[in-house]
């Protein structure tokens, strides 16, 4: 008989992509939100789930909700959304109205404090 060994969490997160927190700069996994180094939570982006990277940002124009702009615009383009409608608020984005990617220093420090302030508010 074949045994299998199962695959660790270690193996996992070795097979995926890595980036810099938006925050701090240390080097983590894409799926993972909470920087272990500074603390800070970053947004997610709402097609993929992953989180959002300095220089691959868009909002959905009408509820302002992030995505990564290569994977929303692959998406529309795919057909993966329903009418090419935003998952979060159910409207159809028109790919031609995605502004070109923001200066996210705006968004970043907008987000580092509603985090910040959604933890003193529970602790």
């Amino acid at each position: 008989n074949i045994v299998q060994k199962p695959v660790t969490d270690d193996s996992k997160e070795a097979n995926e992509n890595t980036s810099p927190c938006m925050y701090c700069g240390f080097t983590m996994v894409d799926s993972q939100l909470d920087c272990p180094n500074c603390k800070n939570i970053s947004p997610f982006c709402m097609i993929t789930g992953l989180r959002m990277p300095k220089g691959d940002w868009a909002n959905c124009p009408h509820c302002s909700f992030p995505a990564r702009k290569s994977a929303l615009l692959e998406a529309i383009q795919n057909g993966q959304l329903a009418e090419g409608a935003c998952p979060m608020c159910d409207t159809a984005i028109d790919p031609a109205t995605l502004p070109e990617a923001p200066d996210t220093a705006a968004f970043i420090s907008e987000y580092k404090a509603l985090f910040q302030a959604a933890d003193t508010s529970s602790g």
